[in-house]
């Protein structure tokens, strides 16, 4: 299994990860900037991390039924 196949998924896990913590700064500080609030980044990196995880999944199930020879 060649690990430049996780690279993508991993990119976009870490992305969402990051909003993750953004919007958790936003929450402690109290913070808002126009509509971008606490609630709305932690909501969009926890979509972009489950997207990513099962981008994960898919890329190993795929591997784990790929017919060899």
């Amino acid at each position: 299994m060649k690990l430049k196949q996780f690279i993508i998924p991993i990119i976009i896990f870490l992305v969402g990860t990051t909003f993750s913590i953004i919007g958790g700064l936003f929450s402690i500080l109290h913070w808002e900037i126009g509509p971008i609030s606490a609630g709305l980044l932690l909501a969009i990196g926890s979509i972009v991390e489950v997207i990513g995880i099962a981008v994960i999944i898919g890329v190993l199930l795929r591997h784990y039924f790929k017919k060899d020879n």
